[in-house]
């Protein structure tokens, strides 16, 4: 049982940012973490709720734990069990915390030591930062952008440093207030502080035009679990984050300093909540409570299933099995390896503080199912480029790929792989090599003369002139460009059909939604009445836009829309549903359905799947239940994976199996998650940019049980078209077919009759 980012020039350290709730006063935080973990394993992402904040090409480190607690000041709660230490350049961490918040006033705290000032600068002005508040959606390959209410740190002298709070996209403040103290409070290196801060958002006739960010260093142990003092420093300046409209939720803690400014801290006990007791508890004011409980799941047999806990303050954990304890399970978190039918039930967790004890209610439920599952058998894969593939699967300098889309043909059976511009190695117009969807053969390159950038030129910065590209039902290949801040209009072309001879036609160019959004990044398309519809999401997720009839010169004409899903980049997919709805994934845990109304504008959220993982880029087949999407590692040591999940319950989907892509994903890193998912029939065909691209087909498992005097075999509906056979022997020329099977429910069934002789048995397509 067991529990891309730049480099930038050093001036600060900014250390948590914060959110607020329209929620009133609750009795526990919106989150805590007293890092209460074992030393083994040592990284904080690899044990509790943290996870891995961006995929940088080097990782050097991760925030860790360190034995023993940080000094509790006087009047505190005591701290339990161990701190972190973080600093340097690195992999940062996230955690998440519910609800989301966009709207009144939050407070957080923590226990801090500076240890190494490192290149800290005096001047206190633009600088990585290290811990914070954020948020956005999480894609586990980028860093959140959204912060707030951040703490920073400016140099004072050799070994001393100040602290100070950076409301939002700037109004760093060091100075003091009228109100409290008259000159900047001084920290030396090695100082253990108490640090609480704020964020209020200011709304409403005369309230103001700016929102809060407060900060108190040390503040007076008198006011812990009572009312809130005057601030040490307050920030009013730069942008509301209230106006932004982001939703807040969640903890980074960045380690994002360039390579020559190795500065180092500690850090313990983390709080966050809405009112100033939460975030100083004292021993009269702490309440024992759940902060994170444990989830009902759906695992195939053999898999495994990892619940989690964690308690406010709470100094011992236990599970139950069917109300039962578990021997020896007293971690947060509670993994059953290989799941049997057996493992089935409700679990809880039981949390205590030495004098009470408080159980997680209502229970997770573990739900195992029968492996009744098709399988993935591995066709053709081409390694990325520096693993013995082709040109066009490499990357640039920057170790950007040159292709980021691909799309599959049915009416040719082929792959059409659109490669960007890169002036390097590329021609100014981009390529779309057409491959075999059999064997992944080259055939040949489309024709793509006649594309070019919206100024008239290629620029030397490798302009994205072709990446998103579709095939319409009827083989019309539609692809384009990357419209950005730099290139505002975004072009959309049509081909008659894959061959090497049709020639391009600009159907659409424009802007859907916004001069300078970014479009391009994903699309989806579908033949109705006659016409051509085009979907299309912004790159920053909060707007969508249809594009309809484009089948000739410029005749397309396009809607947008608010889409509500919203939702960072980080690799998108997008695909049609009936009438005005659609799926959407991105990289994270969801996946989400939607309905646009192009004549309000907007959109409206359906269903939303949370999956146990993250996964990026995917492509669900309806039909068969089953979805197919790129899984992120853990680690950058081991590979990337495209997972198959069983959807039969979407709400609790359930992970089939996982296949290794071609390359581990240190040496050829992608940190924007491009790529695309595809099912074909019995095929499934996958490209994880950096990584490779990989064909499938699924092929049935073949399920034999005993009924005397017969024998009933079964393979599941997923795979039709396979005939059952049976030989005395294994000689290939002795098989027989035996049936095609009669389909119940979501299995062909075939009953046999058992004689005295053995008979071997195999499912041929």
């Amino acid at each position: 049982m067991s529990n891309t980012n730049p480099s930038m020039p050093m001036k600060k350290i900014l250390f948590l940012v914060f959110a607020l709730s329209s929620i009133s006063a609750l009795a526990t935080p919106l989150m805590y973490d007293g890092f209460d973990y074992p030393l083994s394993p040592t990284n904080l992402t690899a044990q509790g709720t943290w996870q891995d904040a961006a995929n940088p090409a080097s990782i050097t480190n991760r925030p860790y734990i360190v034995s023993g607690n940080l000094p509790t000041p006087p009047g505190l709660y005591p701290a339990l069990g161990n701190h972190i230490h973080f600093g340097g350049k690195g992999m940062s961490a996230r955690n998440a915390f519910s609800p989301t918040v966009s709207s009144g006033k939050i407070y957080y705290s923590f226990i801090l030591k500076i240890t190494d000032l490192g290149s800290l600068t005096t001047a206190g002005g633009s600088a990585p930062f290290f811990t914070a508040i954020t948020g956005g959606t999480f894609t586990g390959t980028q860093e959140p952008t959204l912060l707030v209410a951040a703490v920073v740190a400016k140099k004072a002298a050799t070994g001393q440093f100040v602290l100070g709070v950076k409301k939002a996209s700037g109004g760093i403040t060091y100075s003091t207030n009228s109100a409290g103290p008259t000159a900047e409070i001084i920290n030396n290196v090695g100082d253990v502080v108490f640090v609480v801060a704020s964020y209020e958002f200011v709304t409403g006739p005369g309230a103001g035009t700016s929102d809060k960010a407060r900060i108190w260093i040390n503040p007076d142990q008198s006011t812990f679990g009572g009312i809130e003092p005057i601030e040490t420093v307050l920030s009013t300046g730069s942008t509301d984050i209230s106006v932004a409209g982001s939703p807040l939720n969640g903890v980074t803690i960045f380690n994002r300093q360039g390579l020559f400014e190795s500065a180092a801290m500690e850090l313990d006990e983390l709080s966050v909540g809405t009112t100033w007791a939460d975030v100083t508890p004292t021993t009269s004011t702490v309440t024992l409570a759940f902060t994170t409980r444990p989830v009902s799941q759906r695992v195939v047999v053999g898999h495994s299933a990892t619940f989690t806990s964690a308690g406010f303050r709470a100094t011992s954990y236990k599970w139950q099995f069917n109300g039962v304890d578990i021997p020896g399970q007293t971690n947060k978190t509670l993994t059953i390896n290989s799941a049997q039918l057996s493992d089935a039930g409700n679990y809880a967790a039981v949390i205590g503080n030495g004098s009470i004890l408080v159980t997680s209610t209502p229970p997770a439920v573990l739900t195992v199912t029968s492996d009744i599952f098709p399988r993935l058998v591995q066709l053709w894969n081409i390694p990325p480029t520096g693993a013995g593939s082709r040109p066009y699967m490499g990357v640039d300098g920057s170790t950007q790929p040159y292709v980021r889309h691909f799309a599959y043909n049915p009416v040719s059976n082929q792959i059409l792989l659109a490669s960007r511009t890169n002036t390097a190695t590329l021609s100014g117009s981009g390529n779309i090599y057409v491959l075999n969807a059999d064997t992944g053969a080259d055939l040949w390159t489309m024709d793509t003369s006649g594309i070019s950038s919206s100024s008239g030129a290629v620029t030397t910065s490798g302009v994205l002139m072709l990446n998103a590209i579709n095939v319409a039902d009827d083989g019309a290949v539609y692809a384009g460009n990357i419209s950005d801040g730099t290139f505002d209009e975004f072009d959309l072309y049509r081909w008659n059909d894959s061959t090497s001879s049709s020639a391009s036609v600009k159907v659409y160019a424009g802007q859907p939604f916004l001069s300078g959004t970014r479009w391009g990044d994903s699309m989806a398309i579908r033949n109705t009445g006659g016409a051509t519809e085009i979907l299309l999401d912004n790159s920053s997720g909060g707007f969508g836009a249809i594009l309809e009839s484009v089948q000739s010169s410029l005749s397309g004409s396009s809607t947008a829309f608010t889409n509500l899903i919203g939702g960072a980049s980080g690799g998108r997919s997008l695909k049609f549903d009936a009438g005005t709805t659609f799926w959407e994934k991105h990289g994270g845990p969801n996946l989400y359905k939607a309905s646009y109304d192009l004549t309000g504008f907007t959109s409206t959220v359906l269903s939303t799947n949370t999956f146990p993982k993250s996964l990026g880029v995917a492509d669900r087949d309806t039909s068969g239940n089953l979805l197919a999407g790129i899984g992120f590692a853990s680690t950058t040591s081991t590979p990337d994976t495209l997972d198959l999940w069983d959807m039969s319950d979407p709400t609790q989907p359930a992970i089939v199996a996982s296949y290794n892509f071609p390359t581990v994903n240190t040496n050829y890193p992608n940190g924007n998650g491009c790529g695309r998912v595809v099912f074909a029939g019995d095929r499934v065909y996958a490209l994880y940019s950096n990584n490779g691209l990989v064909a499938y087909t699924l092929v049935p498992v073949l399920h034999i049980t005993l009924s005397a005097p017969n024998v009933v075999l079964s393979w599941s509906s997923e795979t039709s078209g396979y005939t059952l056979q049976a030989a005395p022997s294994l000689a290939p020329q002795t098989w027989t077919n035996v049936s095609s099977g009669t389909l119940f429910g979501s299995q062909y069934f075939v009953t046999n009759s058992t004689d005295a002789s053995a008979l071997f048995y195999r499912l041929k397509k």
